[in-house]
């Protein structure tokens, strides 16, 4: 994943190290308006995310489309 971003400098991305951070990593990309979140982590990561997308309000009715890539294996 690191070296599509790489490649790609225009794809916006936040990447975590740990879960206390994803509520305002989902904040800022709420802020920045994205339609589609792609999480690469484990499944502990994907509940995560998912919980913070559907409970913080961030993104109010407006939740992004998402997609879980191969489990990085850390949050």
């Amino acid at each position: 994943m690191l070296g599509f971003l790489r490649i790609h400098p225009d794809v916006l991305h936040v990447e975590t190290d740990n879960a206390g951070v994803i509520p305002e990593a989902l904040a800022e990309l709420a802020r920045q308006e994205v339609d589609l979140l792609v999480v690469n982590g484990g499944g502990r990561t994907l509940q995560q995310v998912l919980t913070g997308l559907l409970g913080s309000g961030a993104f109010g009715d407006q939740i992004p489309s998402w997609h879980r890539c191969a489990p990085g294996g850390r949050i």
